[in-house]
Formats: C-alpha cells, structure tokens, sequence
C-alpha cells in the first residue's frame, strides 16, 4: 500500500470516527426532534436514547427488515434486499444487534469505497488525483451518509470496484460486482449503460480473448435483476414489490415523470413553494443539481465516456423522475465528479474543505437529531 493511501485511508478513520462523536455530543447538548421520530418511527417506536440518532429514517426500514424479513403488502418492501440481507447474515458476531451490525458494515464499505477509487483512479489519472478525490468525496456535504445504516457504502463500494475490475481486464469480479449492484438500489441497474458505453469505446477488455466473453458484463445486471425480480416474487408473492409499496411514502418518484420533462419542470421549478430543508420543496437539492449539471458540463471533456455516462445517468434519472427528495445523497455515489473535481482544483483544496465541512457537520447534526433528511 503506497504512502498516499495510507494517507486517505487514516483520514477515512478519522472522518468516520469524527462523525460518530459530532453525533454522540449532538445527542447530549443539543435538542431532538421526538416527534418527528414518532411520526417516522415503524411501529411503536423505541425509547429516545443515542442509539435513536443511529436509527434515523431509510435506516429503521433496513434493519426491520434483517429482523423481520419481507412480506406482502408491506412499506418496507420499496428497499432493495442485499443490504438487509448482509445485516442478517453478520448480526450473529454482533450479539444480534442488528444497527450495530449495519453500522460496522457501512464503514467496512466506505473503506472498500475509499481502496477501490484511490486504486482506479491512480492508474487513469495519477496519485495526485486519487489522494484529492478520495479527499473531496469524504467532506462532501452529504458523505456523512456512507457511515450510517444506508445503503451509499455498499452502492459506492461495488460501482468503484466494477469499474478497478473492469480496467484491471478482470471479468469475473466486475460480473460480480455488476449482478450485487442490480440488488443493492433501484439505480443499480442504471449502471448498464455506462458499462455499455465503455465497451462500444473500448475503454475495457481489449484483445481477442475478450472478444465475446467481455458480454458477460452487462449480462450480469440483467442477471443480478432477474434474481431481484424473482427474490421479491419468493418472499413477497409480487415481482414489483417495491413499486407497488411506493404508496406508502410520501414522495414522488415515478419513471413516468421521465417522459413529462415539461411538467416535471413545471412542478419542481414554478408552482413549487421553496422551503430551506422540505422533503418535496427543498431548496438546498435544486441547489446541488444546478451544481451537479455545472459540474456534469464542466467535466465531459475530462472524464472518459464511460465514466461521464454513470455521472450523466445515475446523477439525472433520479432528479428527472421525482421531486429532489433526497437528491442530495444521491450524489455521494457519482465518483466520477469527484475525480473531475480532483484534476480540476487540485490547488483549491482549502476552499472546498472550508466551505464543505461545517456545512457536512451541520447536516449531520440536523440528521441525526431528526430534524431533516436530505
């Protein structure tokens, strides 16, 4: 392990263990939201203590269901099952502490994260590179997320190790890598056309071994679906699952607002009442995805095509089919931009740092005490 990576991965253990302490002093000095907790609690929900910080919002819906499983007509069916399953299956060297289990494994992925983009992008861009966007993903404002019981960590962790795999000419892992993403989120899949993208420009794969066999990649995202499809149909007697339980919630996303680009505007631009943190009227989102699309045009003729596609894909089908909730931690995954940013404001660290770490500190805060979700 170079010198640089040793470097980033110390800062990742710091950043982590930071993260954790801002939460902990948080609980005892500042005010928590209960009844938000009430209100979004599964159930009767637990006594407030600390550990009520670590169980906030999506995370109370991963560990139900490690504990509970999946079930007919359920809220929790809408997440995807290879999160909850690992929590199932770890659990057991964590006395069945299922958040505990949760939380030790979104840090081993965040590390898994941090190793696989520093070693793809050292050998495209350099070690300059790789230290600085490893860096700037960690004070991202919403990177706070790849500690938590979420699946960002594990998202993060198989898209930068698909890619390594892919560059390295090593089939095998990225197939593995691509069918787990496929049953990680509902964007999994979206990461097809980027894979697509990098063998028609041959940017993978190379020479006449890997003629046909190169196929098998993509294949895998149809395969990792079909097990996603057909796990769902087992455990819940619905392939579409987690469609059909998007009634439960109050958001709004829908594949169907990717053909209406003129409503969807319309709606989240003009007839929207902004507020500073609300679920469908957020301001600080529509902030960040006029950043990410400024950041998107900026970087197309810096990042390969592969690469500018997952950013391009991955960071506007969620925007283009809902209404920005939690669009922010949508973009912690969209490493590319981050290796854009790296080349880009090497020597303009110390603005970024300044201007992303209070803000990441606050909305931790704000997070974990129940009042916002991003």
């Amino acid at each position: 392990m170079d010198y640089s990576l040793k470097k980033v991965v110390k800062i990742t253990a710091m950043a982590k263990a930071s993260i954790l302490a801002l939460i902990y002093l948080g609980y005892h000095f500042l005010p928590f939201n209960t009844q938000n907790y009430q209100l979004n609690s599964m159930g009767s929900p637990p006594p407030v203590d600390f550990w009520a910080t670590l169980r906030t919002w999506d995370a109370q819906h991963y560990l139900f269901l490690a504990d509970h499983g999946y079930a007919p007509e359920q809220m929790s069916n809408a997440f995807y099952p290879l999160f909850p399953f690992l929590i199932y299956v770890s659990r057991f060297y964590f006395l069945n502490n299922s958040l505990v289990a949760g939380l030790v494994l979104s840090h081993l992925f965040t590390f898994a994260a941090i190793y696989y983009l520093y070693r793809f992008t050292h050998k495209k861009y350099g070690e300059s590179a790789a230290y600085y966007s490893c860096l700037f993903l960690l004070v991202f404002p919403a990177s706070f997320y790849l500690g938590l019981v979420y699946t960002e960590s594990l998202f993060l962790a198989l898209a930068t190790a698909l890619f390594y795999y892919a560059g390295e000419n090593r089939i095998w892992p990225a197939v593995l890598c691509a069918i787990l993403l496929s049953m990680t989120r509902p964007t999994g899949l979206l990461i097809l056309a980027p894979v697509l993208g990098g063998l028609y420009f041959k940017e993978y794969f190379k020479g006449r071994s890997f003629r046909f066999t190169k196929w098998i990649l993509p294949v895998g995202f149809l395969a990792g679906y079909g097990l996603y499809l057909e796990t769902m149909k087992l455990l819940t007697g619905d392939f579409f699952a987690a469609a059909h339980s998007e009634k439960f919630f109050l958001t709004n996303y829908s594949t169907a607002h990717l053909f209406h680009p003129v409503d969807w505007f319309v709606n989240n631009f003009i007839k929207t009442d902004f507020s500073i943190t609300g679920l469908h009227s957020g301001i600080l989102n529509r902030l960040l995805f006029a950043g990410y699309m400024g950041t998107l045009i900026s970087a197309r003729k810096k990042l390969s095509p592969s690469l500018f596609l997952y950013a391009l894909v991955l960071g506007l089908v969620p925007a283009l089919s809902g209404d920005f909730a939690s669009y922010m931690r949508y973009l912690v995954v969209l490493f590319p931009l981050f290796i854009f940013l790296a080349v880009k404001f090497e020597d303009k660290t110390e603005y970024y740092l300044l201007a992303c770490l209070p803000i990441q500190a606050l909305f931790t805060l704000a997070h974990s005490l129940y009042y916002w979700v991003a």
